[in-house]
């Protein structure tokens, strides 16, 4: 009967701890942080004043990006989608790194700021998401088909180099006709009309001896 009254007692005790209990609720973000999608309280490490909604999915690939606008502490999943009808449509969602990290671009991981790439570089790594669920043997593929183009334009290029001071140089074909040489003047001769060593052909006069 003692053990009874006691556990009574106990589990009194407990729901009166529990009521007494300030409650402690997380506060929700509002404003960017709630149009961002962002988990809760991520405004604890990230102000909701410093927060920027620049960064748009629009035209790019499936994939994770960092935001540079957000001192890459956000990233965002871009997820383009097509549907029976032929509509698309493109899907975002919105993550914080923790606390003291920032998402690495090149490794698609929130990183230790020292141990990722500058965040102003980001950008210049957003091309590594195409490769995603692509097989490493397409990969491979891929750098052997743009490898050999690259050698087929060093080799042309090279081509031009060597024979371009070689070319013949260009000459003109020769007319056929004969470009007509205007008559000179002659000076006027004297002649006797009763001569009969003169004969006239036309315009010019010859004289016999």
């Amino acid at each position: 009967m003692d053990r009874f009254l006691l556990r009574v007692l106990m589990s009194m005790m407990v729901v009166a701890f529990a009521t007494a209990a300030p409650r402690i609720r997380a506060a929700r973000d509002t404003g960017a942080a709630l149009r961002l999608g962002l988990p809760s309280n991520a405004t604890s490490i990230r102000s909701s004043e410093m927060l920027s909604e620049r960064f748009s999915c629009a035209g790019r690939h499936y994939g994770y990006y960092a935001d540079p606008d957000n001192d890459c502490q956000l990233f965002h999943v871009c997820l383009p989608v097509q549907f029976d009808d032929g509509r698309g449509a493109m899907y975002k969602w919105s993550f914080v790194c923790p606390e003291d990290t920032v998402f690495n671009q090149e490794t698609f991981t929130c990183s230790r700021r020292e141990d990722a790439i500058s965040c102003q570089d980001s950008e210049r790594f957003y091309g590594l998401n195409e490769d995603l669920g692509v097989s490493r043997r397409q990969q491979q593929a891929q750098h052997a088909q743009d490898a050999e183009e690259e050698e087929e334009v060093e080799a042309e290029q090279q081509h031009l180099q060597q024979h371009g001071m070689d070319r013949p140089m260009e000459v003109r074909p020769q007319s056929d006709s004969v470009v007509p040489v205007p008559a000179q003047a002659s000076a006027p001769v004297a002649t006797d009309a009763s001569d009969d060593t003169v004969s006239k052909y036309g315009a010019f006069t010859t004289i016999r001896y």
